[in-house]
């Protein structure tokens, strides 16, 4: 039908509809691939034409997510129902008959490979079904062919986020890799930023998952930058990846002591906080003071707080300051006791902790481990070990 309202009526391929949005994004949304291909052979087709919300055909397939949404569908054993895309055009909610071509030829096709479905996409209930499911919208392909043919790959729309095709492709909820490394291929800029200073990391770092870490393996092999709120290496000592932390410090070593804007962590400290002792011992490696305080924390004081008793020991076996006191004159034992971290007050004690240090509120570890903690484990283990201190 397209190919019937271009040739015979003379259709024109860059009219719009109320939003600006042209056949070639809407079949770029759909993932169209042959209405793409047919479209973008046309001699006065504009590759780069923009909405009125300042997107390209580019941004939209970028960020359309149909691959996503197709898994999604399959793996759900979902029913599509095409009704309301009828009823839009019905409603004259389509401007011109070639741009609502691309909506009943993609919603049918979709909707015939279903029909085996009976769920609702309202009800829908994930199965025990676990292999990968195939894709129906053909994204990559969809990507090269706009770039191919001169579709401008580093345009963000400034006007709104300023995002580019990169920075859409990496916010995906499943991020498609074949797709940033198209980009790539084409020239994408790695370190561009929205209007709000993000680049691409920041965008595949701001949701800690597996699929968004082999993302940002990618991203630093491809040569990304993390030159803002320290996003990727975040990720990485969350992730507890000393692969990663280690390529990021060999990029930029002089990060290695630099404070997070929004929680006043320094690397080590948020290291110290969840636990991983080889991204302890790596950041050390690259230049981490082990006695800089984070905000109100030094990297000991967060590891006892936490109860991360390899932690502890791996950074005082590099100088951390044992009996180091926070602003209330806290030491990192009377944290360990308040907090009921019997494995944590071990480890201190036996390198030399003083158990007989008050703050500045008159309390030791003994008096904050009889307030604080539910059992008496560790309030007698400091008893027992104050007696033979004194025998």
């Amino acid at each position: 039908m397209v190919q019937v309202l271009l040739e015979e009526y003379k259709a024109d391929p860059n009219k719009g509809n109320v939003n600006g949005w042209t056949p070639l994004m809407a079949a770029c949304f759909c993932g169209q691939l042959a209405v793409v291909q047919l479209l973008i052979q046309q001699d006065t087709i504009n590759v780069n034409a923009k909405s009125i919300d300042q997107d390209t055909a580019l941004l939209v397939a970028s960020g359309a997510g149909k691959e996503e949404y197709s898994t999604f569908a399959i793996n759900h054993n979902t029913k599509i129902s095409s009704t309301s895309v009828f009823e839009e055009i019905s409603a004259g909610v389509y401007d011109s008959e070639l741009y609502a071509t691309y909506a009943v030829d993609t919603i049918e096709d979709i909707h015939k490979m279903y029909t085996c479905y009976e769920k609702d996409i309202a009800n829908t209930e994930k199965t025990d079904k676990k292999e990968e499911a195939p894709l129906i919208s053909c994204k990559s392909s969809i990507l090269k062919l706009l770039l191919d043919h001169q579709a401008a790959v580093n345009y963000s729309n400034d006007d709104r986020e300023g995002l580019t095709a990169l920075h859409l492709v990496a916010n995906s909820s499943i991020p498609p890799f074949e797709h940033v490394q198209i980009l790539c291929d084409h020239g994408a800029q790695l370190n561009q930023e929205d209007k709000y200073r993000a680049t691409v990391m920041h965008f595949a770092a701001n949701r800690p998952s597996e699929s968004n870490w082999k993302l940002i393996k990618l991203l630093v092999q491809l040569g990304a930058s993390d030159d803002h709120y320290n996003s990727a290496i975040r990720v990485a000592i969350k992730m507890g990846s000393v692969e990663i932390v280690e390529e990021l410090l060999k990029r930029d070593g002089t990060k290695v002591n630099e404070v997070f804007l929004d929680s006043y962590e320094t690397p080590l400290v948020a290291a110290a906080a969840v636990g991983h002792p080889e991204v302890v011992e790596a950041l050390i490696n690259h230049g981490a003071h082990v006695n800089l305080s984070g905000g109100d924390n030094a990297a000991l004081m967060m590891a006892a707080r936490c109860g991360h008793p390899e932690v502890v020991q791996a950074l005082i076996n590099h100088g951390a300051h044992v009996n180091l006191s926070d602003l209330r004159e806290q030491t990192a034992l009377m944290v360990a006791a308040a907090n009921d971290h019997l494995s944590v007050v071990e480890v201190l004690l036996k390198n030399n902790a003083d158990v007989e240090l008050k703050d500045r509120y008159g309390q030791t570890a003994m008096s904050l481990a009889s307030v604080n903690t539910v059992a008496d484990t560790v309030k007698k283990f400091l008893e027992d070990w104050t007696k033979k201190l004194k025998a």
